[in-house]
Formats: C-alpha cells, structure tokens, sequence
C-alpha cells in the first residue's frame, strides 16, 4: 500500500483468465519470431500485421473482460478467434480446407 492507502499490486480481473496467462507468452513469442526472422518475412507490412495481431489478441481479453455479462465477453472472443488465426496463418477465404 501507498501513502494513500491504495494497494498498487492489485491485478486487474482479466489477468488470473486462463485465456490472458495464455496470450502473454503468445504475444512474447511472437515478437521474438518476428524480430529474429524480420529478414524472412515478406515485407514489412507482414512484420506489423503478426505483432499487431498478438498485440489485438490481449486487448480484446482485456475488452472481454469488461463486458457486462460472461455471454459478452465470450460473444467477443470467439467472434474474433477466428479472424486472427486467418491472419496469423496466412489463410484467405475459401483455402482453409
């Protein structure tokens, strides 16, 4: 606790979620793929869109987390799951199968 009595160690919700412990090393991992590999990949473009994906993934927990009621949250997750693994993985509409 501070001078003022507020504790500053205290986590947000979101943080004890499965799905956040998850997306931390996720996100780690992904930058560090991104960083490592930066000269393989196609362009710039595709270095941004990978981070910024795994960047998306915490903040819609985050997001998630704030929803009114448990069906929001997981309305919002799954709603957007399978987007970002289409962009992660390259797949266009139609060529997943």
């Amino acid at each position: 606790m501070d001078s003022w009595g507020v504790n500053n160690n205290k986590k947000a919700g979101y943080e004890y979620l499965l799905a956040w412990k998850i997306t931390v090393p996720i996100y780690d991992y992904t930058v560090g793929f991104c960083k490592k590999y930066r000269h393989l990949l196609s362009s710039e473009r595709t270095y941004d869109q990978m981070v910024q994906s795994a960047r998306s993934g915490m903040a819609n927990i985050a997001e998630g987390n704030r929803q009114d009621s448990t069906e929001g949250y997981i309305k919002r997750i799954t709603t957007l799951l399978p987007v970002k693994i289409k962009l992660r993985f390259g797949i266009k509409n139609g060529a997943e199968g």
